[in-house]
């Protein structure tokens, strides 16, 4: 028997579909939430806390941040971990975000070039993470 690997190939969807099953489960999104502004993936943030913890970016797209209150978020590559440290992380591939003060208002991050699963934090909100993953 030969196996045959097309660019279509079902497993690889399937692979993906699990991938991202398992991040949303490890990050479940607080609320549903339209994650689009114009076409453009994008992060709805309010007090401490997001409407969505996972998003979904185009390869090749940015993302949209938009803070809809006035409270500070500092945002930079990384993630908090299980114990409530954080754990600034630059991935490769990811754009570099460090100390991005926002407050009120919002930014753009990216592009994004690569395929992948990036993390940002919330310096001053603990436990504030974002998954993105490009496709």
């Amino acid at each position: 028997m030969r196996l045959v690997w097309v660019r279509s190939s079902p497993w690889l969807l399937v692979l993906g579909m699990l991938l991202l099953a398992g991040i949303v489960s490890a990050n479940p999104p607080s609320t549903a939430a339209n994650t689009t502004t114009n076409g453009m993936p994008t992060v709805h943030i309010a007090g401490s806390t997001f409407l969505t913890n996972v998003v979904l970016v185009p390869k090749g797209e940015s993302l949209l941040m938009a803070d809809d209150d006035s409270v500070e978020h500092i945002i930079q590559n990384g993630t908090w971990t299980p114990s409530g440290l954080p754990h600034p992380q630059t991935e490769p591939g990811a754009p570099i975000i460090h100390s991005l003060d926002l407050r009120g208002g919002s930014v753009h991050i990216g592009p994004f070039t690569i395929a992948g699963v990036f993390h940002l934090y919330w310096t001053i909100h603990q436990g504030m993470s974002l998954t993105i993953v490009v496709q």
